[in-house]
C-alpha cells in the first residue's frame, strides 16, 4: 500500500476515534445538564426512537449489552426525571413497556439543537455523491462496530492488576 494512503487510513482511523471520543463527551456535557449521565441519554434516545413501539426492558438490555439489574436503575433513573413511564403492554399485561415522555425528550432535544444547524450546514457543503459516501462508510462502520462489540464480548475479561511492592 502506499505511503500516502496509509497516512491517509491513520489520519482517518485517528479522527473517528476523537469523533467516538467527543460524542461521548458531548452526551456527557448534556446529560449534566438534564441529570443524566451518557449512558442514560443514549438509552432515552433508544427509547425515543422506538417510537410507539415502546421497549421492553429486555430488548432495552439486548440493545445495550447492560444487565438485568442496570436496566432497572437506568429505568428509575429516568422515570424520575420525568423521561420515561412504564406501562403495561396491552397485549400481554404482565409485560412490561418503557415509553417515552415526547415533551420531554423535546426538552433535552434543545441542547442538540445548535449542533444539528450546524452539522446541517457542514454536510450542505458535500455533493450528493459525496454524502452517499458518507452514508455507506457510516454504515458498514456500525455493522464492523456491532460485529466487534460481540467477539469482544466473548473474550475474557482483563485480570485486575497486581499491586506491585514498592521499594
Amino acid at each position: 500500500m502506499a505511503a500516502k494512503k496509509q497516512a491517509l487510513l491513520r489520519s482517518l482511523g485517528m479522527q473517528m476515534r476523537g469523533l467516538a471520543v467527543r460524542g461521548a463527551l458531548l452526551g456527557d456535557a448534556v446529560g449534566g445538564r438534564v441529570g443524566l449521565s451518557g449512558t442514560d441519554l443514549d438509552c432515552l434516545e433508544l427509547i425515543a426512537n422506538a417510537s410507539q413501539e415502546a421497549m421492553t426492558p429486555g430488548q432495552l438490555a439486548a440493545a445495550t449489552g447492560l444487565s438485568s439489574g442496570a436496566v432497572t436503575g437506568l429505568i428509575d433513573r429516568l422515570e424520575r426525571g420525568g423521561f420515561v413511564e412504564r406501562v403495561a403492554d396491552p397485549a400481554d399485561r404482565r409485560r412490561l413497556r418503557v415509553v417515552a415522555r415526547p415533551a420531554r425528550v423535546r426538552e433535552v432535544g434543545a441542547y442538540y439543537e445548535r449542533l444539528a444547524q450546524r452539522t446541517a450546514a457542514l454536510w450542505s457543503q458535500y455533493s450528493e455523491e459525496q454524502l452517499r459516501t458518507v452514508l455507506d462508510f457510516l454504515r458498514r462502520s456500525a455493522e464492523l462496530s456491532s460485529a466487534e462489540i460481540a467477539h469482544i464480548e466473548r473474550m475474557p475479561a482483563l485480570p485486575p492488576a497486581r499491586r506491585q511492592p514498592t521499594d
